[in-house]
């Protein structure tokens, strides 16, 4: 009897629902749902910063540089990438250096679109520039070798081109002789010495004084010793000698002008080496 009372309240007993409050399960819900978000943007951040192909690059900064001393981090700001960067650096580091902007080309990964970028800021010379600048260099030490004939001794004109000992003595020779050269023509004088050779080593010679270092003093000088000087011999001197006796000391180049048999050539070489008074 009580089993049939049941069936007959389950079933024809209207039945009276309470609501239930999902207030609380819906905002757990939600916040379940923004922390797994969270945690899929953290996620990707993490991956993307230890990823070179991931990283968000920012834009090239161009300014003058100098790739023999440019730091790995101003490579990157200028564009290249990490393994550009850290590849010219290790070759500066280990010696490596660039001489002329088109070396920068050569480094192994540089694209052409890179250098063409790049090429204006770099504080090198181009290649012809530096070529130029190079052929300048090998002219000026060709022309190095200067000798100064009023100083010299055997050894600094003995790396004249075609002067060889022989000449070398009879060189120093002869500017003993004469008291020391006035002129580069008088090498003209020195026994041998032919005009190509003069040629030969013009560019490389010069006087640095042309006052004679041993002057030739007409009035005090024997006949002897006035007789040695390549420009009066022994003829000359004994006229010198003679003329002196007779008329006294020479006063000035006018009256050493007025000895007979002194020619126009005579005078010209000798007035440069004549001293009237100690």
């Amino acid at each position: 009897m009580s089993q049939c009372a049941a069936l007959y309240y389950i079933h024809f007993v209207p039945y009276e629902r309470t609501p239930i409050d999902v207030s609380a399960f819906n905002a757990e819900f939600n916040r379940m749902i923004a922390n797994a978000a969270n945690d899929t943007i953290a996620r990707g951040n993490y991956f993307r910063k230890d990823s070179n192909q991931l990283a968000i690059k920012s834009p090239p900064v161009l300014f003058a540089f100098n790739p023999n001393s440019l730091e790995k981090e101003g490579w990157e700001k200028l564009g290249l990438s990490s393994k550009q960067s850290a590849t010219i650096v290790h070759f500066v580091s280990k010696g490596g250096k660039f001489r002329m902007k088109e070396d920068l080309k050569k480094v192994y990964g540089m694209k052409k679109s890179d250098y063409n970028r790049l090429e204006a800021y770099i504080n090198l010379p181009d290649s012809t520039t530096y070529f130029s600048a190079k052929q300048s260099q090998k002219a000026k030490k060709k022309d190095v070798l200067r000798v100064d004939l009023a100083k010299a001794d055997s050894l600094d004109i003995l790396k004249l081109p075609g002067i060889g000992p022989g000449f070398t003595h009879r060189i120093l020779a002869y500017r003993n002789k004469l008291g020391g050269f006035c002129s580069l023509d008088q090498l003209h004088e020195v026994w041998g010495f032919t005009d190509s050779l003069f040629q030969a080593i013009a560019p490389n010679i010069f006087l640095s004084d042309t006052i004679p270092f041993k002057p030739l003093l007409v009035n005090t000088l024997s006949w002897d010793e006035l007789k040695v000087h390549p420009y009066l011999g022994y003829k000359l001197a004994r006229i010198l000698v003679n003329y002196r006796d007779q008329h006294g000391a020479f006063q000035s180049l006018a009256d050493f002008r007025s000895v007979p048999l002194i020619t126009e050539e005579n005078f010209r070489k000798l007035a440069p080496y004549l001293k009237f008074k100690d």
